[in-house]
Parts: structure tokens; C-alpha cells; sequence
């Protein structure tokens, strides 16, 4: 067990392997989200180049850019300060510097749970760094963004016990996909394409990649030590099909996206809908009115 708080008239229990189990008596009546999705920078090596006009992730849902600003992770920490100890920060690195690894030591001695993103191709770049923050506890979730063509993932990164690779469906391919698990690769999470960014009104469920997708997605159950997706591509691939006991195995999504670089809270990364951090509500007041509207 990693960590174990109550949540409104929930226990809520979190473990190693990053299992979370959810208990309650009754209807679920959470005070806080369960995990909160977080961009603390707009910049990455393989966002649009306004020079070239172009971008190595030409799909990127958050139209992330190689100068984009980086957030005040100072100010972050103050409107994070509410949330009790245990719950989950999804926070997407493109970029560890010292600004960065303050802040994922605040987070640690705050009691947050931090799992990170980091794109394929910056893992040579930072994988020592990585390393010592895994070693230090500060990184428990590392989820890698899987990009074709780009340099293998080193074996002690793929090692970790909790390293996940991401994939999107409709955007890899699920045979390149499959390959990844003699590459190595033990868990993944399947992303759904999402119709926003760089690849609004790109999205056509009915291409053969998609379809192929829909058809062999099971095919992954057995080459992987883990399978999981995100909301949108269970939608997407319709993976209740496949899930006996759906509503004990399905937990919804208690969570929310606060961009700390526009110093805004959203209900996901992908909606348009902003209340700003000097509105004066805060994480607990938020999470009340979006639970509402679910």
C-alpha cells in the first residue's frame, strides 16, 4: 500500500503497482477529484515550429510549440494546497528543469501522489535525470509518449515497475502498437484521438486504422501486463464489450485539467470551458460544480 485518505464518504486506497481501490457506503460523494490532470508548460521540442510553420506531433491536442511559455509552478503549489495527501497529479514534462524538480519535491512533501508524461523523444535527453527522480520517490507513474520512428526506450527506463507507454488509437497503428511488447514494454495506456488542437476536425472513426483498432484492440490483452485507456478511447473502442463486472471495475472520471501556464481550471484538457485562478473558487468549490454537471 502507498497511501490510504478518506474522500467525502469515501477510502480511498492506492497502491505500489498504482491500483486505487475506491470504498463507500452508498452513493460515491467525493469532496475532492480523485486525480487532477496538470500542463505546466506549452513548449516542446516536437510542437509547431513558427518558423517551418510545422510540427513533429502534428496531432498534439494542447498545440504545444518549440518557445511555448512554462508555467509558475510556485504559484501552482499555492492553489494546489487544499487537496489532502494521496491524491494524484497527472503532470505532463516536456522539460525537467529546477523549476521542475522543486516542485515535484513540494509535491512530495505535501503527500501527492505525482505521475508524469514525458514524450518518447526527450527520454534520451533527461533519462538520467529521470532516473534520480524515480529513486527519489518524487516520480511514482512514469507514462511515456510513444512516437514512431524515434530511438527505443532504454531497458532500465521500460524496467521501472511503473512505466507506461502511451499510445494513441487511430494515430499508431495497432500493429506497430503489438510490436512494442517485444521491444520490451510491459504496460500500456490506449488513448483515444482526440478532436482538438492541432488535430481539430482531423478525427474519422471510420478510417481503416480506426477500424482496425475497434476490431483487434483484445489482441493486446495478452501481450501486455497491463492494458488500460483513457475516457475517451473506452468510448471510442466501445472496451466495455470485453468487461464483465463494468461497474465495479469502472470508476468514472473524478478528476479535472488545471493549466498552470494560462493559470486556469478546466473540466479536461480538451474543453474550452475556463474559470481563472483569481476568480477567487477554489480546487474543492470547483470540483463540486463540474461533479454536478456529470
Amino acid at each position: 500500500m502507498l497511501y490510504q485518505y478518506t474522500n467525502g464518504n469515501a477510502e480511498i486506497t492506492i497502491y505500489k503497482d498504482g491500483t486505487r481501490i475506491v470504498e463507500c457506503d452508498g452513493d460515491l460523494n467525493l469532496d475532492y477529484p480523485l486525480n487532477i490532470d496538470i500542463r505546466v508548460s506549452e513548449q516542446c521540442a516536437f510542437g509547431l515550429h513558427k518558423k517551418t510553420g510545422t510540427a513533429i506531433c502534428n496531432f498534439c491536442h494542447e498545440s504545444a510549440t518549440t518557445d511555448g511559455a512554462h508555467g509558475n509552478l510556485v504559484d501552482l503549489i499555492e492553489v494546489l494546497k487544499e487537496i489532502p495527501p494521496g491524491i494524484e497529479l497527472a503532470v505532463g514534462l516536456n522539460q525537467i528543469n529546477a523549476d521542475v524538480e522543486q516542485f515535484l519535491m513540494d509535491c512530495h512533501d505535501h503527500g501527492w501522489i505525482v505521475n508524469t508524461t514525458i514524450n518518447q523523444g526527450h527520454i534520451p535527453r533527461d533519462k538520467d535525470k529521470i532516473k534520480t527522480l524515480l529513486g527519489m520517490n518524487l516520480i511514482h507513474g512514469l507514462g511515456i509518449s510513444y512516437r514512431r520512428g524515434m530511438k527505443d526506450i532504454e531497458p532500465s527506463i521500460l524496467a521501472y515497475q511503473n512505466t507506461v507507454v502511451h499510445v494513441i488509437a487511430g494515430i499508431d497503428t495497432i500493429q506497430e502498437v503489438k510490436e512494442l511488447a517485444s521491444k520490451g514494454v510491459k504496460k500500456i495506456l490506449v488513448l483515444g484521438e482526440k478532436d482538438f488542437g492541432f488535430n481539430v476536425g482531423k478525427v474519422k472513426l471510420n478510417t481503416k486504422n480506426h477500424i482496425d483498432w475497434y476490431r483487434h484492440v483484445h489482441e493486446l490483452f495478452r501481450l501486455f501486463d497491463v492494458v488500460s485507456f483513457d475516457n475517451l478511447a473506452l468510448d471510442q473502442l466501445n472496451v466495455r464489450r470485453f468487461v464483465l463486472d463494468w461497474e465495479t471495475m469502472y470508476q468514472h472520471e473524478f478528476s479535472f485539467y488545471i493549466n498552470a501556464v494560462q493559470k486556469y481550471f478546466a473540466p479536461s484538457s480538451r474543453s474550452d470551458e475556463k474559470v481563472w485562478y483569481n476568480s477567487g473558487i477554489g480546487i474543492k468549490e470547483y470540483f463540486a460544480k463540474i461533479k454536478g454537471n456529470k
